[in-house]
C-alpha cells in the first residue's frame, strides 16, 4: 500500500495516473477539492480510500490554533489504515503539512518526491523568509524547515525528476531517479476535455506569493492581451488554483477559472500560443510543433534559473517588441 499527498488539481491527476490497487490519497482540502471534476476523479480512482485534512493556508490563517490542527491531522492519519505504507508520494516538501506527515511516518515508509514543476529547479522567493524560519520553529517545532527549493527537506530521500541535470547539489545528494512520467501523459491524453484557444496565458499565484505587486502582474497581462489583439488573436488567461481570480476583473480580460488542469484543456494537435511568466506547465509542450511557447519572466525582473527554459522551442521574451514579432510570425505561418 502506498500513499499520495495532493494539494493541487495537477497533483490529483498524477496520483490517479500512477495509482495502484490499495493506494490511499491524502488531500489538503481547499476550494478546488469541492468542485465536480475533483470529486469525480477521487470517487472513480480512490473510492473511499482517502482522507481530507487541513491545508497549510487554513492552518496559518490562525497560527494560535496550528498545534491543535496538526493534532487533528495526526489523528486522521492514524485512523486512515492499519497497514504501514511502503511509500509516501508527495510534490512539495516546502509545505509544512507535508513535512509534518513525513515526520509522522515510520522508518519502514520510503518518502518519494514527485516533480510538480518549476519549484524543483528554482529557489523559492520567500516572503518574510526570516520571520517564517523563526516562527516556524517556535509554532511548529524542530521538524519544520524553511527550505530554499523543493526537494531539499531533510526527510526527502528520493526524487523522481524529468531533468536531473537541472537539480542543485543538495538535491543530487539524494537518490535521484530520471522519470519521464509517460503514464501521466497517457492518462491526460485519455481525457476529452479539450477547448480551443488562440493565445492562452498560463496564470500563476505570483501576487499571492509576494513575488510581485498586483499592478505589476496585471499590467503584463493587459499588455499581452493588447499585443494579441493587435495581431488579430483572441486572448485568454487560464488561472491557477491558488490565485485570487477576481483580480482579473480589474482589467476586463477573458479568463478560464476552471479547476481543471491546463494539461487536460489543451489539445496537443491544435495550433496555438502558450505564454506565461514562468510556469513550468508549458514545458510539457516543448517537443510539440503545434505550440508557440513564450515565457516573460525577464520583463517582470524575476530571478530564475535560466536552465529551466533553455529549450530552443521556447521564446524568452525580454521586450514587448519581441513578443509582437513572435505573434506576428505565428500569424504569418498559420
Amino acid at each position: 500500500m502506498r500513499v499520495f499527498i495532493v494539494t493541487t488539481p495537477y497533483h490529483l491527476i498524477v496520483a490517479c495516473a500512477l495509482k495502484m490497487e490499495n493506494d490511499y490519497l491524502i488531500i489538503e482540502e481547499t476550494d478546488w477539492t469541492k468542485k465536480h471534476f475533483a470529486e469525480e476523479l477521487i470517487k472513480k480512482y480512490f473510492r473511499n480510500k482517502y482522507i481530507s485534512i487541513w491545508s497549510y493556508r487554513d492552518i496559518f490563517a490562525s497560527p494560535f490554533s496550528a498545534r491543535k490542527k496538526f493534532k487533528d491531522i495526526k489523528e486522521k492519519l492514524q485512523s486512515m489504515t492499519n497497514t504501514v505504507p511502503s511509500k509516501i508520494f508527495y510534490f512539495n516538501d516546502a509545505d509544512p503539512v507535508v513535512q509534518f506527515i513525513l515526520n509522522c511516518a515510520t522508518i519502514q515508509t520510503e518518502p518519494v518526491l514527485l516533480e510538480e514543476g518549476i519549484g524543483l529547479y528554482n529557489d523559492m522567493n520567500h516572503r518574510y523568509k526570516i520571520i517564517k524560519k523563526i516562527l516556524g520553529k517556535i509554532v511548529l517545532g524542530d521538524w519544520y524547515e524553511c527550505i530554499n527549493r523543493i526537494g531539499e527537506y531533510k526527510k526527502t530521500k528520493c526524487i523522481l525528476a524529468k531533468t536531473p541535470k537541472k537539480l542543485n547539489d543538495l538535491q543530487l545528494s539524494k537518490n535521484v531517479i530520471c522519470n519521464s512520467y509517460s503514464d501521466v501523459d497517457t492518462f491526460i491524453n485519455s481525457y476529452n476535455l479539450k477547448r480551443s484557444y488562440e493565445v492562452l496565458f498560463v496564470g500563476q499565484p505570483l501576487v499571492e506569493d509576494g513575488q510581485c505587486t498586483m499592478k505589476q502582474y496585471l499590467d503584463i497581462i493587459k499588455k499581452c492581451d493588447e499585443i494579441a489583439k493587435e495581431n488579430g488573436l483572441s486572448f485568454c488567461v487560464k488561472t491557477h488554483p491558488r490565485e485570487d481570480c477576481k483580480k482579473y476583473n480589474k482589467i476586463k480580460v477573458n479568463s478560464e477559472n476552471s479547476e481543471i488542469p491546463i494539461e487536460l484543456l489543451i489539445s496537443k494537435n491544435e495550433k496555438n500560443v502558450l505564454m506565461t511568466i514562468s510556469s513550468s506547465a508549458i514545458l510539457n509542450y516543448t517537443n510539440n510543433k503545434n505550440k508557440t511557447l513564450c515565457v516573460l519572466y525577464p520583463i517582470l525582473n524575476i530571478k530564475l534559473n535560466e536552465r529551466i527554459f533553455d529549450d530552443q522551442s521556447i521564446y524568452i521574451i525580454r521586450t514587448w517588441n519581441c513578443l509582437n514579432n513572435v505573434l506576428g510570425e505565428y500569424v504569418k505561418n498559420d
